[in-house]
């Protein structure tokens, strides 16, 4: 068992070892910043579609442009193209 660990501390040591330990470390780093990034993208889509339907409605009622982008936070001009496009 001393030999195991006095060649695992050998081993570690090396340059080359802490090197792949380096890169490993940074590909699980990217993999949980590329998830986090998708995950957010994905609330944002949602969002959007939410309030794409709410813009909708509130148009379809006959609220004004100001009425919706006070209760969405999406810009006049995304409204008007949102209703123009009939994407909600």
């Amino acid at each position: 068992m001393k030999e195991a660990i006095g060649a695992y501390r050998a081993i570690s040591v090396s340059p080359e070892f802490r090197e792949i330990e380096r890169l490993r470390a940074k590909a699980r780093h990217d993999e949980a910043s590329a998830l986090r990034f998708e995950r957010n993208e994905g609330r944002n889509e949602g969002r959007t579609d939410r309030e794409c339907e709410i813009a909708g409605s509130m148009a379809r009622k006959g609220f004004s442009l100001e009425e919706i982008a006070d209760i969405t936070s999406l810009s006049i001009e995304d409204i008007k193209k949102l209703i123009s496009d009939s994407a909600c």
